[in-house]
């Protein structure tokens, strides 16, 4: 007769060495855990920490373009979450290169854009890091299955008001 802790022992073994097959960039399979919502990180002063990108003066609009992609993974939602709420894309690593969203506005001086990636748990923490300043920034997603940090590459350009 096996025990039900030889079972259970058992049953955790399997688990582990399913988990230690999930390596690089490819989603877990659905209902391996919760979405991970990524927010938007900048670096001062050698610090990083959550950040929006600060829209300086009135704008018309501005564009979120696909810069490149080196990821497998299913299910990387690309969203705007201000100055407007807007799903890009519910898959960000399949989008072509250079393919352009443009948010149209106008937004006012002093508002913000600010952008989130919603993916699927893999081995690492997922990070979107932004680099730049006003009207331009590259933002660049690492999905934690790899640490490249270039999953995907957007490039978002605001265009002042004239």
């Amino acid at each position: 007769m096996i025990s039900r802790t030889l079972v259970a022992a058992a049953g955790a073994v399997g688990l582990l060495a399913l988990c230690a097959c999930k390596t690089g960039d490819y989603a877990t399979a659905p209902g391996d855990g919760p979405a991970v919502v990524t927010q938007l990180t900048c670096t001062q002063n050698g610090v990083p920490g959550a950040c929006t990108l600060p829209v300086e003066a009135a704008i018309t609009s501005f564009d979120v373009i696909m810069a490149g992609s080196s990821c497998a993974a299913t299910n990387d939602r690309l969203r705007i979450v201000s100055p407007t709420t807007d799903d890009l894309t519910s898959d960000a690593c399949h989008v072509p290169m250079n393919k352009k969203w443009t948010i149209s506005g106008p937004y006012a001086g002093g508002s913000a854009i600010n952008i989130q990636m919603l993916s699927s748990q893999l081995e690492r923490t997922p990070i979107l890091q932004a680099t730049g300043q006003y009207p331009q920034w590259t933002l660049t997603f690492e999905d934690g299955g790899d640490a490249d940090i270039n999953d995907v590459v957007l490039t978002v350009t605001a265009h002042p008001a004239s």
